[in-house]
This record gives structure tokens, sequence and C-alpha cells, in this order.
């Protein structure tokens, strides 16, 4: 199978019928792209409405149907600290003395 047909399809299935002495067991198998086929015996898939479903098309079906969670999500607001003031002389506009010890003048 191309892998167009794969990725365009998103699975297709295979029928294997193997030999148990005189009898003849049918498999049906589910390929999907990037995945190995999986195999499963006849009494293991159902008839739904898309058609004939084994339990990895299942997968692949939900997988493809279920809405993908958001790649960003606003969080918890966070408290950002407020700027400190910038320090400014403790006296008169002359005195040069910046800081919270007290003045020396």
């Amino acid at each position: 199978m191309d892998r167009e047909t794969l990725i365009r399809r998103w699975y297709v299935h295979r029928i294997r019928l193997n030999s148990v002495g005189t009898a003849r067991h049918v498999q049906i198998g589910t390929e999907a792209f990037a995945r190995p086929i999986e195999w499963f015996a006849l009494d293991e898939c159902e008839m739904t409405e898309r058609g004939l479903s084994t339990p990895a098309a299942e997968k692949i079906v939900q997988a493809r149907t279920a809405p993908r969670p958001s790649l960003w999500s606003p969080g918890k607001a966070r408290k950002v600290p407020e700027p400190e003031a910038p320090p400014r002389p403790c006296c008169a506009d002359w005195c040069m003395h910046v800081g919270s010890s007290p003045c020396p003048w």
C-alpha cells in the first residue's frame, strides 16, 4: 500500500488465512501509516456504520476524531511584583545621601 493512500484513508484492512491442520482461520489486519500491521481474529472484529472494524481501527478513529489539546493554555495568573521606586535623596535637593540608613547630615 502506498503511503499517500494510508495517509488519506487513515488505515486499510488486510485479510490473511492461516492453515491449522485442514482448517483455515481468517485474520483481519489493520495497516496505518507509520504503524505495523496489527492482526486480529475474525471474532475480535465487528461491523459498524463505517464497515468492518478492528480494535486497531477503533483506536485510530478515536485518535483522529478526538479534539487536539491546545498548544497554549493561559494557566494561572501570577502576581508580578511591583517595580521598586528609584532611590532618591533623603533630605534636601543638595543632599547626595541615598539609601535606607539615616542621613549623615
